[in-house]
């Protein structure tokens, strides 16, 4: 890898716009413990702030230019999902890529000093760009979509800064993204600028290193068990009924792996009722293999709930949770948000504490008690602090 003006996170390398973009991108994701969307049901920073951070290396913006070209890339890709969503999500597309491309090329269109019809080209040609299939949910794969995101994103301003042009209507035209991703014709009109989804929706910061599919889940099942002791073989079986996206995120059943892990809702239920509370530490080769957790893995059955099913598709992850135990009882459980939603938030000293521990291995306690003060404070941030962030920086995207 080539040298460049652009650090790769957690490292002392760093290397050209693009490749730092798709380095940080997937380790950002790796640890599906970065922030979610409920515009998108997918992974917004990720998508795009590893394009907004190399940017802001190479242009030597300070904090507030740094967080202008965060917001307009996420609103970008919001204000395409809430015209085409959540269709283009049932139909199998992992959101993440999809629609990525187009807030993750914004960063590029600033930096590069496009002008309107510049940034239509690179939107446009964006559309050609997108992908990502959540049928590789549980594998490396879906993290790579998250640097593919940013890449692509940077790679399409600078096709249009070299004249590559496109069809401004490519994202609502005839066979244009809308259509060809979901099957149906966009209904209604961008309005970035008098709706901001970040004000009115907010972003949910996870609490659990792992699928947000199982959060509403792995809040409620660690409460209960919190006051009640309950042990594996008191526990005939366990029959949790999710909403119609459960299954199509979740997909690991009986996972072998620690990437499997992390979208299985079993392993969630197991690891918390045999292990303890769920952390960094918890998906590991070793813990998902244990005999316990794969014997206890056997006795839970996932399906769709029929009262949940009535919501239609929506990334919230309710839970219907029905444990049975061998002396007949039967215990039931209900979650319909996860703690880290903008009504449910997480307190701020959790929200530190799971930056502190993220930062460990990467910078001491007091590097990493600045680099939160500065984040905290983005838009007031010198450029020599922006840089302070990445160099020998840690993998802040997994905190929002």
């Amino acid at each position: 890898m080539k040298e460049g003006p652009c650090r790769l996170f957690g490292t002392s390398y760093s290397s050209s716009l693009k490749e730092a973009s798709l380095f940080n991108g997937v380790s950002s994701h790796c640890m599906d413990f970065d922030d979610v969307s409920w515009a998108t049901i997918g992974h917004p920073s990720v998508s795009v702030a590893p394009s907004v951070f190399a940017c802001a290396q190479k242009g030597k913006w300070n904090g507030k230019q740094t967080l202008l070209a965060y917001v307009l890339a996420v609103e970008s890709m919001h204000q395409i999902a809430r015209l085409t969503m959540p269709q283009l999500s049932e139909r199998g597309w992992h959101t993440t890529l999809a629609y990525g491309v187009f807030g993750a090329a914004v960063p590029a269109v600033r930096l590069l000093g496009l002008n309107e019809d510049e940034c239509a080209n690179a939107l446009g040609i964006a559309v050609s760009r997108a992908g990502g299939v959540r049928a590789n949910f549980g594998t490396q794969t879906k993290a790579l979509h998250a640097g593919l995101s940013n890449r692509i994103g940077i790679d399409c301003a600078e096709m249009a800064a070299c004249g590559i042009n496109a069809s401004h209507n490519a994202v609502e035209g005839a066979d244009g993204f809308a259509l060809c991703f979901t099957g149906e014709t966009i209904k209604g009109e961008v309005d970035i600028g008098e709706f901001w989804d970040l004000h009115e929706n907010g972003l949910v910061i996870k609490r659990y290193p792992c699928c947000s599919g199982t959060h509403p889940t792995n809040d409620v099942w660690d409460e209960f068990l919190s006051a009640h002791r309950l042990k594996a073989e008191d526990i005939d079986h366990i029959e949790a009924g999710v909403s119609l996206l459960g299954p199509k995120e979740m997909t690991c059943h009986l996972p072998q792996n620690a990437v499997q892990a992390k979208f299985s809702l079993e392993f969630a239920l197991a690891y918390r009722l045999i292990f303890g509370k769920l952390s960094l530490s918890s998906f590991t080769d070793q813990n998902v293999l244990a005999p316990e957790i794969q014997a206890m893995m056997k006795k839970i059955k996932m399906e769709v709930s029929p009262e949940l099913a009535k919501l239609g598709f929506i990334g919230t992850a309710p839970i219907r949770l029905k444990v049975y135990l061998k002396d007949g009882m039967a215990i039931t459980l209900s979650n319909d948000l996860a703690v880290g939603n903008p009504e449910k938030p997480l307190p701020e000293q959790v929200v530190k504490e799971k930056f502190m521990d993220c930062s460990k291995g990467a910078a001491d306690q007091e590097k990493a008690e600045k680099w939160y003060e500065i984040l905290k404070n983005l838009e007031n941030a010198t450029q020599e602090e922006i840089l302070s962030l990445v160099v020998q920086s840690i993998n802040t995207l997994s905190i929002k």
